[in-house]
């Protein structure tokens, strides 16, 4: 696809300031995406179950031809869907005039003053914790007249009145550990999924009312990855959910994250040297979360706290990961050489499992040398992600910082804000 189909692509969305600085790139054979293999991810039709579909999503993000499949199972769940809906029309550009956008506002103005502010995800669990939300908009108010079995069948789709019910009841179910665990799971999926909203009131659910501890760490994941954290709830992480030899580091991971999901890197990379000055030798080597926040941090800086052979292990032992697979990619970009193709096949893997986010590709080239291969081959990368998935902004806006800068790329990013915006406050 030419710069000049792929302006008229974001012309479509809305996205003039974006049109612009493609037909005027100097480079327009860079965005030439034939140099790339297809993936035929990216023009598979919807599946009909679930568990098939959600991956789908992790791959092309909130696509609305997924997301109407998607639409079609959560009929029935008023709750569900006001999520769902809530992420859809704050991180994905929907055509003109898609009737979809109808019912998704419909959908969300169910959740009323609880919604986020247009163009944002996200509820504030510390306001509103996912019990609330539950009792308020998913509790079926015919629930007691519904025998088990049906709550059970129900349950199997992860509905969540459906699991309320079967909890307020006191279902054997419900309180299993391996219940538990397939709804923290299902919650993980959601988040991979571009679903931060959702997941995250899984995610409390299990980890708060039902004790499940496990998920609580994942709640924190799914609202960090999502820039959300201020809604991450105060009491997610507790005593007791770390050994005494693990509490130190995790604690130290999430104050990391905090700042990088807030964008605040020099503040944290200076908050993140301090605390591992006061960190207490005999723990010996760092949990694997720490090194990858720390190697992350530290890389920006211009320092290497951990090598790229430290980074890559601990990334491994931890799948699936975005924010870890994001740093190694960036640590080896750092680390090797501006002629390997390392960080290329890295950037690459990463896009194909976990989609594009503007903060990964501008990481990305500010460590490389400015004539690096790497620049030109992830205009590529955006390129063919653009053309197969218009709906996507951060593709838009990644696109237009590694063509602009910046400083020339801020209108666009204004404009495309906006534009979600006006959509999700329709």
């Amino acid at each position: 696809m030419s710069a000049a189909e792929l302006a008229a692509l974001a012309r479509a969305r809305g996205l003039g300031e974006t049109a612009r600085i493609l037909e005027g790139f100097a480079a327009p054979q860079l965005l030439d995406a034939r140099r790339l293999p297809a993936d035929p991810r990216l023009d598979e039709p919807p599946h009909d179950s679930h568990k098939r579909l959600l991956p789908q999503l992790a791959r092309r993000g909130l696509d609305p031809a997924l997301v109407r499949a998607l639409w079609k199972w959560l009929d029935g769940r008023p709750l569900e869907r006001a999520l769902v809906a809530v992420d859809v029309l704050g991180r994905s550009l929907l055509p003109a005039g898609d009737p979809l956008a109808g019912e998704l506002a419909l959908a969300a103005s169910v959740l009323g003053p609880l919604r986020p502010p247009p163009g944002s995800v996200g509820v504030d669990l510390n306001a509103t914790p996912a019990a609330t939300l539950i009792e308020r908009f998913a509790r079926d108010p015919a629930v007691r007249t519904r025998v088990i079995a049906e709550l059970l069948v129900r349950s199997y789709d992860f509905d969540l009145g459906a699991l309320d019910a079967l909890a307020t009841r006191g279902n054997e179910l419900v309180g299993s550990a391996s219940t538990h665990e397939s709804i923290r799971a299902f919650g993980r999926l959601l988040a991979l999924a571009r679903l931060p909203t959702l997941a995250s009131v899984y995610l409390d659910w299990i980890s708060r009312p039902l004790g499940y501890r496990r998920a609580a760490v994942d709640l924190c994941e799914a609202l960090f990855d999502a820039g959300e954290p201020r809604k991450i709830p105060g009491d997610a992480i507790r005593p007791g959910d770390f050994s005494d030899l693990d509490v130190e580091d995790a604690a130290a991971y999430l104050v990391c994250r905090i700042h990088t999901a807030l964008g605040e890197m020099q503040v944290g990379w200076a908050t993140c040297e301090d605390n591992w000055g006061k960190r207490n030798p005999a723990l010996g080597a760092p949990r694997d979360r720490l090194l990858v926040a720390r190697a992350h941090l530290g890389t920006l800086a211009g320092a290497r706290p951990a090598t790229l052979d430290a980074v890559a292990k601990a990334v491994a032992r931890n799948q699936p990961w975005r924010y870890g697979t994001h740093v190694q990619a960036v640590v080896a970009a750092a680390q090797l050489g501006a002629q390997s193709k390392q960080p290329l096949q890295l950037a690459h893997d990463y896009v194909t499992s976990f989609g594009s986010d503007v903060a990964f590709w501008r990481e990305l080239v500010a460590v490389v040398p400015p004539n690096a291969p790497l620049r030109a081959d992830a205009l590529s990368i955006l390129a063919r992600e653009a053309a197969a998935l218009p709906h996507d902004p951060a593709v838009w806006q990644s696109l237009t910082l590694l063509i602009a800068g910046a400083r020339d790329a801020a209108p666009a990013h204004r404009e495309l804000a906006t534009r979600l915006q006006t959509q999700a406050a329709a």
